[in-house]
């Protein structure tokens, strides 16, 4: 209903579920989500760290978060999309 609202306004807008917000979370902490912390990756073929959905994820990765958060908050976000899209695309990982 808000799509068809909108599209009457003129607008276009997606029905994504939040994948738009997701992928570029993934994309500009994509170094932060991989950042070595001990036993969140037990396996090769996991997506994701596993304390990625808990209270430890912050504070695990506190100075790292905030620092790409003023990367973002300076500008820099644009750069980092590019920088991870051209690190990561030939393997076609998930980001």
């Amino acid at each position: 209903m808000c799509l068809s609202f909108y599209r009457s306004q003129g607008w276009k807008g997606y029905h994504s579920e939040g994948g738009i917000i997701r992928t570029l979370f993934g994309y500009l902490f994509y170094d932060v989500l991989f950042t070595y912390i001990p036993n969140v990756f037990q396996t090769a073929f996991q997506t994701c760290p596993l304390d990625l959905h808990t209270d430890a994820f912050y504070p695990s990765r506190f100075s790292e978060i905030n620092a790409r958060l003023n990367e973002v908050s300076n500008g820099e976000g644009v750069d980092i999309l590019k920088r991870v899209y051209e690190g990561e695309k030939e393997r076609r990982t998930c980001v």
